[in-house]
C-alpha cells in the first residue's frame, strides 16, 4: 500500500472512529433527556385522563361507570404495545391488558416478580413515574396514580423502545452523511498527500540511493521551501558533504597509521578470543620470518615454546575473563628457521573491538646478555661465599649455557700440559667431543680451530662457509653442527684453554653473539683467577688452622684479622665475634697495670715478646696463656702485622689455684669467705669508681634459722645452707659475687647494675627461691629470708660501710615482718615504689586501651614513594602521663609483661595494614618490632600464623624486625624460629645494623631480607668519615648477600642525598616524617599515591 493511501486510510479511520464515539455519546446523553421528557409529559396526560374519569365516575351509575372509563382510557393510547392496568383496593385487577374486554376473573395471580413488585408501591392522587420493568420480554416506562374515591390503582406502561425509535432513526440518518463525507475526504487526502509528500520523498529516497553509490552529482528536487521535506533535502546534502570530508581524513589517517605500524620496531598484534593471531603488523615478518598470510588465525602458542603453552593460554583467557587487564612478559618465540629467541610480549584487552591488543619486541640479545651477566654473578658467589673449586665452577657454567644459549653442545677445556687435560661440557651432543678411546683427537690437530686459538689468542667462527681442517669438517657434518664460536681462555699461567659453542643453526652466531661472548670468556677468566686464589689461601690456612697451638694475626694497629681453629676452642669466641676487635677483648683484668705497654714497648722495636697473660674466655672463665708475639714487616722495613701464638699453660697453675682457693672460700658450701668478699667488693667498687657506675650489696639472712638448728640439729641445719646456696647461685649474674658472711647469713655483691631496680629484683628472686619447701631426710621445711640492700656510691663509698649498711637494712626487714627486702636509705624507696607503679600501671594499660601505635613511613630514596611503614607502641598513661618507651619497655621485658604488648602491637599493626591494603595495595609492609621474650616463645611462629590466618592478611605485607643481640643470643635456635616465620612468608630484618656484634659467617645463614642501619652511623654521616666508611660496607655487603637495606635517623637533606650515592635505596627518619597517628598516614598515603 502507497504512503498517500495509507494517509488517506488513517485520515479516514480515525475521523469515522472519532464520529461514532461522539454519537454514541450523544445517543446516550440524548436518550436519558428524550426519556425525562416524554415521561414527564406522559405523567400529565395520565393526571389528565385520571382527573376526567374520576368526575365521570362520580356523575354517572355504576353500570356505565366502567365502560366509560375503558374507552376513556384506550382512547390514549398514544404509543403501540401500552399496556393499562385498573387495580381496586385489593389489588385485584379491574382491567388488565391493551383494554380487551373485562377479565371474568379479576383474581390475578402474581407470577411476574418485577411486575407484582410493582403493583404493590403506594401510590399518591398526583401521577408519578414508577421506573422500568420488564414485561413480555420488553421494557417498559411505569406510569401510575391513585383514583379517588374509590381508592383504585392505575398503571400505565409504555414501551421504552417506542419512545426511542425517533432518535435512534435520526442518529443512522447522522452517520450515514458522515460516513460519506469521509470517503469524499480519504479521496482528497490522497491525491494531495501524493503531490505535496510521497513525490518528494521518492526524489529524496533516489537521491540518497546515488549518494550511497557515490554519485554526489544529483540536482536538487525542491529548489525553495521551508517545509520538513526541504530541510530534509538539506539535511541529506550537508551529511554527504560532510561524509566526504570525513572519509577523506579517514583514508589520510588510515595511511598515517599505516605508515607507522609498517615502520615501527615492535610487532603490532590482535588475538582473538579463541588464542589465534588476528592481525599481525608487517614487522611480524622480519620478526619471526615468517609471512602474514602463513601466520594470522593461527594459535599464538604454535609460534611459542611448548614450555609456555599453557602459560600463554592462561593469559589470553584471563584476559578475556576480565581477571586481568593487561600482561606484560618474556616468552620464546619461534622463528622460521626453528630456533627460539626471545621477545618482550605486551598485552592488553581492547574493551571496544573486545578483542586482546598487543605488541611484541625483540630483546632476545638483551635477554641473553643479562642471563649470562646472572650466571656469572651466581657463579662469583659461589666462588667468593661457598669456597666453590675451579672444577665445580666450570661444570655449573658449562649446564647454565647450555640452556641460556640453546644451543646442542657447550664446553670448555683446560690444557696444563700434553697430559693434563680437563673438560667441562654440556648439551645433547657432548658425543661430538669423545671416541671410543676417550677425547677426540681432532681437537689437538695442530690444523684445527681449537689449537689456531690456543697458539693465536683470538677467536675463531666456523660455519659452512669458512675453509676448515678437514677432519674437524668432516666431524662438524657428520654431528649436523652448522654454526660454532671458538674463543681463547687462559684462567691462569698454568693453564691454556678454549671456550667452544655449537649450533645446529646456520648463522646464529652473529656479531652480536659474538660480543657476548667475547665479555664472558673476559669475565669468566677473571672469576676463575679469583677461584684459584681462593684455593692457595684456603691451603694456607689450612697449614695453620690445624697446629696445635692456638694463633692470631692482627694489623699495625693490634686490630684482630685472623685466628686458627685452635683459638677458637681455647677462648670460646666465634671468629666473627673477634675480627675487627681487639685482642683486650680477652682481657681478664688479672694482669698487672703495665703489662700491655711493655708488650707494645718490645713488639715496636721489631723484637719477640714472650710472656703469661691471665684471658678470660668468651663464657668469663680464666684460663692462662703463654704468649710468643712476633712483628712482621714489609720490604721497606715497616711493621704491618703480628703474629700472637698462644699456648694455654692453665693446668700448670691448678695446684696453686686449689690452694688458694681453700684459703679464701666457705668449706661448707665452697662459697666465697669474708677475706675473699671484701676483695671483691673492693674490685666491684674500683669497677664501679672507674666506669661511673653504680654496683649494689645484699646482705641475706634465713628467718628463724635457729630454731632449725636447735630442733633438727646442726647436720641438718648445714643440708640447708648447702641447698639454699646451690639456689641462689642459680639466681646471680655470671659477674655477681655469692659470700657466705657467717652463720645463715649471706652476701652478694653485685658489681655493675644500671638501675637500683637490679638490686630489687635480684632480691625479689632470692627470696622467691628461699621460700620454695626444702626436703631434708623426712622432713619438708620451709623457710623465709629477710635482704637489706645498699648502694655504691648513693649510700657509702666504702666496702666496710657498704656491708654494714646492707646489714642495718636487713634489721630492718626483719622489723617489716620478714620475707621481704629494704633498701637503707629512704630516698631509693621512693624510687621503688616508683618503679612498682610503673609496673603496676603497666599491667592494666593494655586491658584499659592506653597504648597506642604510631607509623614512621620508610621511603623509596630513588622514587620518593613511601614503600611501607614502621609501627611504634607509646604509652599514655592517666596517672604518670605519657611514658618514654626507654621507661617502659625494658621494664616490660623485665616483668613478662612484654609477651601480652607484644602480641596486640602484632594484631593492631596488622589489622591496620588490612585496611590501607584495601586503599593503597602497593605499600609493600608494615614493620613491628619483635622482643628477645616474645621471638624465644617455644610457639612463636604458631602465634604469628595465628594471627596472620585470623586477620586475613598476605604474610608478605609484615616484616619482623629483630636486634643483633637477639639474633646472637642463641644462634641456631634463632635460625629455626627465623626459617618458621620465613616459611609463612613474613619478610625478616636485622634492625640497629652495625651496633651489636653479629657473626659474618651467621648473617649468611640468617634468612633475613633486610638490614636496618642505625641512627648513630646515619646522624654524622656527612660529617664523619668513619661513619660513612661503615655505611658503605653495611650496603656492600647487604648488596652481596642479596639484602636490603634501610637507614635509619635519617634528618637531612644532606644524609638522604649521601644515602642515595652510596647506593641505600630505602630510609626513614624525621626528615620525611616523624611517627605520626593512623588518620595522619592515612592522610599521608593519600597524597603521595603513585
Amino acid at each position: 500500500m502507497k504512503l498517500s493511501q495509507k494517509l488517506s486510510w488513517i485520515v479516514v479511520v480515525s475521523v469515522l472512529l472519532t464520529t461514532i464515539l461522539a454519537l454514541f455519546i450523544y445517543y446516550q446523553s440524548s436518550k436519558q433527556s428524550l426519556l425525562r421528557s416524554e415521561i414527564a409529559d406522559l405523567k400529565h396526560q395520565t393526571q389528565a385522563l385520571v382527573d376526567v374519569s374520576i368526575k365521570r365516575l362520580l356523575m354517572e351509575n355504576d353500570s356505565e361507570q366502567l365502560a366509560d372509563i375503558t374507552q376513556l382510557l384506550s382512547a390514549q393510547n398514544e404509543y403501540d404495545s401500552e399496556q393499562h392496568f385498573l387495580l381496586d383496593l385489593d389489588k385485584n385487577f379491574i382491567l388488565a391488558g391493551p383494554w380487551q374486554s373485562i377479565p371474568e376473573n379479576l383474581q390475578i395471580n402474581y407470577t411476574d416478580e418485577s411486575l407484582a413488585a410493582v403493583f404493590k408501591q403506594p401510590l399518591s392522587l398526583i401521577a408519578q413515574h414508577l421506573g422500568r420493568v420488564k414485561l413480555l420480554d420488553d421494557f417498559y416506562e411505569v406510569i401510575a396514580i391513585e383514583i379517588a374515591p374509590m381508592q383504585w390503582s392505575y398503571f400505565r406502561m409504555i414501551p421504552t423502545d417506542k419512545i426511542l425509535a425517533p432518535l435512534q432513526k435520526q442518529i443512522w440518518l447522522t452517520l450515514l452523511l458522515i460516513t460519506l463525507a469521509m470517503i469524499l475526504a480519504g479521496v482528497l487526502i490522497n491525491i494531495a498527500a501524493r503531490r505535496m509528500i510521497v513525490t518528494p520523498l521518492l526524489g529524496l529516497t533516489d537521491k540518497a540511493r546515488h549518494y550511497a553509490c557515490g554519485d554526489v552529482d544529483t540536482t536538487s528536487i525542491l529548489t525553495s521551501g521551508v517545509d520538513e521535506i526541504a530541510q530534509l533535502e538539506r539535511a541529506l546534502d550537508t551529511m554527504q558533504e560532510n561524509l566526504c570530508k570525513e572519509t577523506e581524513q579517514l583514508l589520510i589517517s588510515e595511511q598515517r597509521y599505516r605508515d607507522v605500524v609498517d615502520t615501527v620496531r615492535e610487532v603490532i598484534v590482535q588475538i582473538g578470543k579463541n588464542g589465534t593471531w588476528q592481525f599481525l603488523s608487517p614487522t611480524w615478518r622480519h620478526l619471526s620470518g615468517n609471512n602474514y598470510k602463513t601466520s594470522v588465525h593461527k594459535p599464538v602458542a604454535e609460534f611459542l615454546h611448548p614450555s609456555e603453552h599453557q602459560k600463554i593460554s592462561r593469559v589470553i583467557k584471563s584476559l578475556y575473563s576480565g581477571d586481568i587487564q593487561s600482561w606484560l612478559g618474556e616468552v620464546r618465540l619461534l622463528t622460521i628457521d626453528q630456533r627460539y629467541i626471545w621477545i618482550n610480549m605486551s598485552l592488553q584487552v581492547n574493551i571496544k573491538q573486545h578483542m586482546i591488543v598487543g605488541t611484541l619486541e625483540n630483546i632476545h640479545m638483551a635477554r641473553l646478555s643479562k642471563d649470562v651477566n646472572d650466571t656469572l654473578r651466581t657463579a662469583e658467589k659461589m666462588v667468593l661465599v661457598a669456597d666453590c673449586s675451579m672444577s665445580t665452577l666450570l661444570t655449573f657454567i658449562a649446564q647454565e649455557m647450555v640452556l641460556i644459549m640453546d644451543v646442542p653442545l657447550f664446553w670448555i677445556m683446560l690444557c696444563k700440559d700434553k697430559h693434563q687435560k680437563q673438560l667441562f661440557a654440556a648439551g645433547e651432543r657432548q658425543d661430538f667431543l669423545y671416541d671410543n678411546d676417550g677425547l677426540w683427537l681432532g681437537l689437538h690437530n695442530e690444523g684445527g680451530p681449537v689449537m689456531q686459538v690456543v697458539r693465536d689468542c683470538v677467536p675463531i667462527h666456523i660455519n659452512q662457509y669458512s675453509n676448515v681442517d678437514s677432519v674437524w669438517k668432516v666431524r662438524l657434518k657428520r654431528d649436523d653442527l652448522q654454526d660454532s664460536l671458538f674463543f681463547p681462555f687462559n684462567p691462569s699461567n698454568e693453564y691454556q684453554g678454549v671456550i667452544g659453542i655449537h649450533s645446529e643453526l646456520v648463522e646464529q652466531f652473529d656479531k652480536e653473539y659474538q660480543q657476548i661472548m667475547t665479555v664472558f670468556a673476559s669475565e669468566l677468566r677473571l672469576i676463575c683467577q679469583i677461584a684459584e686464589d681462593q684455593r692457595l689461601m684456603r691451603l694456607h690456612r689450612m697449614a695453620v688452622e690445624k697446629t696445635a697451638n692456638a694463633i692470631m694475626i692482627t694489623d699495625e694497629k693490634g686490630i684482630i684479622e685472623w685466628v686458627n681453629d685452635s683459638f677458637i676452642r681455647l677462648t670460646q669466641y666465634n671468629i666473627d665475634e673477634v675480627l675487627g676487635l681487639s685482642p683486650r677483648l680477652l682481657r681478664s683484668g688479672e694482669n698487672h697495670a703495665g703489662y700491655v705497654r711493655d708488650i707494645w714497648q718490645t713488639v715496636s722495636d721489631g723484637d719477640v715478646w714472650q710472656g703469661e697473660i691471665v684471658n678470660r674466655r668468651k663464657d668469663g672463665s680464666l684460663f692462662n696463656v703463654l704468649y710468643t708475639i712476633t712483628p712482621l714487616t714489609d720490604n721497606d722495613g715497616m711493621t704491618t702485622h703480628f703474629v700472637a701464638i698462644l699456648e694455654d699453660v692453665t693446668e700448670r697453675h691448678a695446684a696453686q689455684q686449689r690452694i688458694n682457693y681453700l684459703a679464701t672460700h666457705d668449706g661448707l658450701t665452697g662459697l666465697p669467705n669474708r677475706s675473699l668478699l671484701q676483695d671483691r667488693l673492693a674490685q666491684a667498687i674500683f669497677h664501679a669508681q672507674r666506669h661511673n657506675t653504680k654496683m649494689a650489696v645484699l646482705f641475706i639472712d634465713v628467718d628463724q634459722f635457729k630454731y632449725i638448728n636447735d630442733s633438727l640439729g646442726h647436720q641438718q641445719g648445714d643440708e640447708l645452707l648447702k641447698t639454699l646456696t646451690q639456689r641462689l647461685q642459680k639466681m646471680i649474674r655470671g659477674e655477681d659475687t655469692l659470700a657466705r658472711f657467717g652463720g645463715d647469713e649471706f652476701v652478694v655483691v653485685m658489681p655493675e647494675i644500671t638501675d637500683i631496680n637490679d638490686a630489687c629484683n635480684m632480691a625479689n628472686k632470692l627470696l622467691d627461691q628461699m621460700q620454695q619447701p626444702y626436703h631434708l631426710a623426712s622432713h619438708e621445711l620451709t623457710v623465709t629470708g629477710s635482704i637489706g640492700i645498699s648502694i655504691y656510691p648513693d649510700d657509702a663509698i666504702e666496702p666496710d660501710d657498704l656491708i654494714q649498711y646492707a646489714d642495718a637494712a636487713m634489721y630492718l626487714a626483719k622489723d617489716q615482718g620478714r620475707n621481704n627486702s629494704q633498701f637503707y636509705t629512704q630516698a631509693i624507696n621512693e624510687k621503688i615504689v616508683h618503679r612498682l607503679n610503673l609496673e603496676k600501671g603497666l599491667r592494666k594499660a593494655l586491658e584499659s586501651d592506653e597504648f597506642v601505635l604510631l607509623y614512621q613511613p620508610k621511603i623509596d630514596l630513588y622514587t620518593g614513594q613511601i614503600i611501607g611503614m614502621e609501627a611504634l607502641i607509646r604509652w599514655q598513661s592517666p596517672e604518670l602521663g605519657l611514658v618514654p618507651p626507654m621507661d617502659f619497655i625494658p621494664l616490660a621485658e623485665e616483668t613478662g609483661i612484654i609477651l601480652p604488648i607484644g602480641e596486640w602491637v602484632m594484631t593492631t599493626a596488622c589489622e591496620q595494614m588490612k585496611v590501607w591494603l584495601k586503599k593503597f595495595p602497593w605499600l609493600n609492609n608494615v614493620a613491628i618490632n619483635i622482643s628477645i621474650k616474645q621471638f624465644k616463645q617455644a610457639d612463636f611462629v604458631k602465634q604469628a600464623a595465628t594471627i596472620l590466618d585470623q586477620i586475613g592478611i598476605p604474610a608478605n605485607k609484615v616484616e619482623f624486625e629483630l636486634t643483633e643481640s637477639l639474633v646472637m643470643n642463641d644462634v641456631e635456635s634463632a635460625i629455626q624460629t627465623m626459617e618458621g616465620l620465613k616459611a609463612l612468608g613474613i619478610t625478616l630484618s636485622i634492625d640497629d645494623f652495625g651496633t651489636g656484634y653479629s657473626s659474618l659467617s651467621y648473617l649468611k645463614r640468617f634468612p633475613v631480607d633486610i638490614l636496618k642501619i642505625d641512627r648513630s652511623f646515619v646522624s654524622e654521616l656527612d660529617s664523619d668519615t668513619s661513619d660513612h666508611a661503615i655505611v658503605r660496607s653495611i650496603i656492600a655487603l647487604a648488596d652481596n648477600l642479596g639484602l636490603q637495606v634501610v637507614a635509619e635517623g635519617v634528618e637531612r637533606k644532606q644524609q638522604q642525598d649521601l644515602l642515595t650515592l652510596l647506593g641505600c635505596q630505602f630510609a626513614q627518619g624525621y626528615f620525611f616524617s616523624k611517627p605520626i597517628s593512623v588518620d595522619e598516614m592515612t592522610t599521608l598515603l593519600t597524597e603521595n599515591q603513585p
